[in-house]
């Protein structure tokens, strides 16, 4: 039997043949193996068929439900506790102020820095003062990048 070059090209007719189908198995594994590997994974975003792992920052209360709803009235001292989670692969300096705010008027209470390490969550714990006469008295934590706050409101009480 002679074989032309299209007989050659057809689709399906070298997979009949066990040696064919063997490579092609075989350049499958070699493949799927190489794409497990960092060099693979690499390839793969470049070529866009696989996405990059997220990179953000989260901000939060460490302990939401302990957050005051009330403060005494006049000169209080508070405790604000928050941790920023770094979902990223390099480590990072966050920038963060708290400011206390009562209606208009917004008065920065603390500041400092935190280094997170990579896929890292480090707390931070404030204690500021506060004067709080009579209203809502609002915290606001902020970092300055990315910019992101968080805040929480209490009632003067008394």
């Amino acid at each position: 039997m002679r074989l032309s070059l299209g007989d050659r090209l057809q689709p399906g007719r070298w997979l009949g043949r066990p040696l064919g189908l063997l490579t092609l198995l075989g350049v499958l594994a070699l493949l799927v193996g190489v794409a497990q590997t960092p060099p693979g994974h690499s390839v793969l975003r470049d070529t866009g068929l696989v996405g990059s792992p997220p990179v953000y920052t989260s901000l939060y209360f460490t302990d939401p439900g302990g957050l005051p709803s009330t403060v005494p009235s006049g000169h209080v001292a508070l405790t604000v506790s928050f941790s920023v989670h770094n979902a990223s692969s390099s480590p990072n300096s966050y920038q963060w102020t708290i400011q206390v705010v009562r209606g208009n008027q917004q008065t920065p209470a603390a500041s400092g820095t935190l280094t997170v390490p990579p896929g890292g969550t480090r707390p931070e714990n404030s204690d500021l003062a506060a004067f709080c006469p009579s209203g809502d008295l609002q915290v606001v934590v902020r970092l300055a990048a990315p910019a992101e706050s968080i805040d929480f409101r209490a009632a003067c009480s008394g």
